[in-house]
């Protein structure tokens, strides 16, 4: 049996110093981030030069780190030297001998034969964030991994130019075009992320469900991943580190297509766009503002409402409504005029000559931007309606008498949609011919009104590869249009896969307003091909490393009380199934928000903690730290935004409440919540992981 070589002892560390291999697979759910060493290409040289496995637990350091070496106690056998790769250099240290390792590169990584191991960090999850190595540890060799099927193979990218896809938020074209066409300069860098410095981003707005804005603090939290570019209020981007919180408030520009790594301060580069978008490739547009009984569900699943503008429907009042309802689920307009002929839908040919086709669609696109500048929403397009749509394709001269009335009262470059030369539309709920034209009105077939139907043609629409469409569409009017539009915009999101960073394929689902997480991570954890799941307040990131798969929509959710919750994959099999568990905390309420909290909400502070009691609150999902989950449940009463200025250091087993959630704060961290209380219970264990769960249930108990 061969003797076990010398340990390690470290004297002094200045920066960070932590054990780090592959990334961790399967922890989203949990709140874990997949974490794993900065530099993978970096680790893998360190470790074949020392006849390692790949992905070998090794030190990595970013700074400086001196080193000893020394017997391994109780083994006299042991043999007398040990040889280390730095970067793939090696190093022959014999027992009492010291080496100090400078921090002249962002990162290195230090491998020991056979892996690294130190009994600081035994956990079952590695590495997690905010661990790290400290003068005194000892670091033993000889733990090194079996390779593991589908380690992320980095692909290594030119340092001055980076491949990113457009993220899953709705910035302008003129954001895109300034991340893209700046030399962005490294500012600071750590394992949660970089942070660049050039010009300002703007960040697109986001509206509550009045259609006021919201602060830019309050934003609402959604799933991250490595890689992922951040735009905080200061308009300048954070690229995501393996470390990061797994949901995050500020919106996602971009992804890049490999590990950032490590980068240095004052280091410069630049940004390649690389496609597709990680939203929808194909934007779903309906027809709104048509009916007076439409349901405002169809406001949350356009991404382009055509809000009809007094032509064929609409007037005033229907175009406000429509207005803040696609507001406040961030959708984008389009003006939607047509001939002024309500009495027959706007759908009889009128032979208007251009010149009087000119003046009203000035006039319709003209009332809407009036009614969308006091509503603070812009309008980026014009999509004409019913018999003018098809005597724009037929004559060129209606479709210039379009543009032109449309270009005068509206601003910035206008898009049309189904005019020539403009965005060419798909029809997800109506039939067609052989030939591809649209089966016509009145004849058998012409309308799609089955939901299976409806998806299997937006499918066809939406196929990755080349595509003949650039948007697809629903009709608002169409008999059960919120089934077809969500079978539609499912069938679209199926198809939206991005592969982000390597190996890993992603699909990035919008989820509706009060969707039920347990019963999802019920129905996708058991698809084929699914290997995790992060949720956030209004989308899901289902991780699928082998590509895309067929995967159920949140319209499946009848039945998913049949489908049992699994066990989560990769983090071993005693973590079972064990969603719905009730949990009692006891709760100090001692918070030094506490009186702050019962001046904004006019309660007195007993009533306060009356109302923070009263509920059995329901986990929505983990994330922001290990331990950390959001519940669902607060009372109205105590619904209130983050603060203004967040603190830098909230103390571990706070209890807080922010916007209609409460939370408990499992470590010391940065946080914008209001502090109600403090309790003992321990939220995260090394080796069990998180306390809460998605769907799990929490009752707080009043003590002291």
């Amino acid at each position: 049996m061969p003797s076990p070589p010398p340990t390690l002892t470290l004297l002094a560390v200045v920066g960070l110093a932590s054990l780090q291999g592959p990334p961790r697979r399967g922890t989203l759910h949990l709140g874990i981030p997949l974490g794993g060493a900065l530099d993978l290409d970096r680790l893998r040289a360190a470790n074949r030069a020392i006849e390692n496995v790949d992905d070998a637990v090794a030190i990595e350091l970013c700074g400086t780190l001196t080193l000893r070496v020394i017997r391994s106690a109780g083994e006299p056998g042991a043999t007398d030297r040990l040889v280390i790769s730095i970067d793939g250099s090696l190093y022959t240290l014999r027992p009492g001998e010291t080496l100090t390792v400078p921090g002249d590169q962002p990162v290195r990584y230090i491998a020991l034969p056979g892996g690294a191991w130190s009994p600081t960090a035994t956990g079952r999850f590695g590495t997690l964030p905010g661990d790290r190595l400290h003068a005194g540890d000892l670091v033993h060799a000889g733990s090194a991994p079996q390779a593991r099927l589908g380690l992320l193979e980095p692909t290594r990218l030119s340092a001055a130019r980076l491949s990113v896809t457009r993220g899953p938020d709705r910035f302008p074209d003129e954001a895109w075009c300034t991340l893209l066409h700046t030399t962005w300069r490294v500012t600071s860098s750590s394992r949660a992320g970089t942070r660049l410095s050039g010009p300002s981003i703007a960040a697109p707005p986001v509206r509550d469900s009045a259609g006021a804005p919201r602060p830019a603090g309050n934003r609402g939290s959604k799933p991250m991943l490595t890689g992922f570019i951040e735009v905080p209020p200061d308009g300048q981007p954070i690229v995501l580190g393996p470390d990061h919180p797994v949901t995050g408030g500020y919106p996602v520009i971009g992804a890049l297509h490999a590990p950032l790594g490590a980068r240095s301060a004052g280091e410069s580069f630049q940004f390649t766009d690389a496609g597709p978008p990680l939203h929808p490739a194909v934007p779903l547009n309906i027809d709104l503002g048509e009916l007076p009984d439409e349901d405002p569900a169809l406001h949350e699943l356009a991404d382009i409402a055509n809000i009809a503008c007094g032509g064929h429907a609409g007037d005033d009042a229907s175009m406000r409504r429509t207005l803040l309802g696609v507001a406040a689920h961030r959708g984008r307009v389009a003006a939607h005029p047509s001939y002024p002929d309500r009495a027959n839908f706007g759908r009889v040919d009128m032979s208007l000559p251009p010149s009087q086709i000119e003046a009203t669609v000035r006039e319709q696109c003209a009332a809407l931007r009036a009614i969308a500048d006091r509503v603070g929403v812009d309008v980026f397009a014009v999509k004409p309606h019913g018999a003018l749509y098809h005597a724009a394709i037929r004559d060129p001269a209606i479709a210039e008498a379009i543009r032109r009335g449309a270009r005068a009262a509206l601003t910035g470059d206008v898009v049309f949609i189904g005019l020539p030369g403009g965005w060419v539309e798909g029809f997800a709920d109506r039939g067609v011919l052989p030939d591809g034209r649209l089966i016509p009105r009145g004849q058998p077939g012409a309308l799609l009104t089955d939901p299976v139907a409806v998806a299997r043609r937006a499918a066809e629409l939406a196929a990755p590869g080349p595509r003949a469409v650039d948007t697809i569409c629903v009709h608002g009017d169409t008999p059960g249009a919120v089934q077809l539009a969500r079978a539609a915009r499912d069938a679209i999101h199926r198809c939206s896969a991005a592969p982000l960073p390597p190996a890993v394929r992603f699909h990035h689902i919008a989820l509706p307003h009060a969707a039920d997480r347990a019963a999802l991570y019920a129905l996708w954890s058991s698809t084929p091909g699914v290997e995790d799941i992060a949720f956030g307040d209004d989308s899901a990131l289902v991780v699928t490393p082998h590509g895309p798969v067929n995967l159920p929509s949140p319209a499946d959710l009848a039945r998913a009380a049949d489908v049992p919750s699994p066990a989560p994959r990769h983090v071993g099999p005693e973590e079972g199934a064990r969603f719905g568990t009730e949990h009692r905390i006891e709760v100090r309420y001692d918070g030094v928000d506490l009186q702050a909290v019962a001046q904004a909400t006019r309660l007195s502070v007993e009533q306060v903690i009356d109302h923070h009691l009263g509920p059995l609150y329901t986990v929505a999902y983990p994330g922001f730290s290990p331990g950390f989950a959001y519940l669902d449940g607060l009372p109205e009463a105590l619904v209130m935004p983050r603060r203004a200025t967040p603190r830098p250091a909230v103390p571990p087993g706070s209890v807080a409440i922010a916007e209609a959630r409460t939370a408990i704060y499992p470590t010391a961290s940065p946080g914008g919540w209001h502090l109600l209380g403090q309790t003992n219970v321990q939220l995260f264990d090394p080796q069990a992981g998180p306390l809460l769960r998605t769907g799990d249930r929490v009752r707080f108990v009043r003590i002291g």
